[in-house]
């Protein structure tokens, strides 16, 4: 097994964290189309959903570095952590959001469908990157 450099992490985590944020744009795009959504909205503002997305895209990527490093059941366990911070990650819509001025319907559900997008497209793009990782070291 190669032993991968600075950059290397830097670019696999940028990728991870890129694809993510452009499902995410591309679905809120979508979403302010063809639902009703107040634009004030504070929680689907653009800036805020690119950067915690990005941000999130990271952390998954060295999590699961940390996880493979330290831990006998790295995959297994990052699955588990990965289902809890994704449960609790919607705790701040049922308790705060919904309770902000401009929330309705429409605005929660675009709000939870970000949350399963980002925590969706991580993971794929987490498992493709370890598939395409271990054939390099194969081959």
């Amino acid at each position: 097994m190669k032993r991968e450099n600075f950059l290397t992490h830097f670019k696999r985590s940028t990728t991870i964290a890129v694809v993510a944020a452009v499902a995410n744009m591309t679905f809120l795009i979508f979403a302010r189309e063809t639902a009703d959504i107040d634009p004030a909205f504070e929680p689907l503002q653009t800036l805020p959903i690119l950067l915690f997305t990005l941000a999130s895209g990271y952390t998954a990527y060295i999590i699961l570095q940390v996880f493979k490093k330290y831990l006998d059941r790295p995959y297994e366990y990052f699955m588990y952590f990965s289902g809890l911070v994704l449960i609790f990650s919607f705790m701040p819509i049922g308790h705060r959001a919904v309770e902000m001025e401009g929330a309705n319907m429409a605005e929660i559900n675009v709000l939870g469908t970000l949350h399963v997008i980002a925590a969706v497209f991580i993971l794929v793009s987490l498992a493709k990157l370890e598939e395409i990782i271990k054939n390099d070291d194969v081959g």
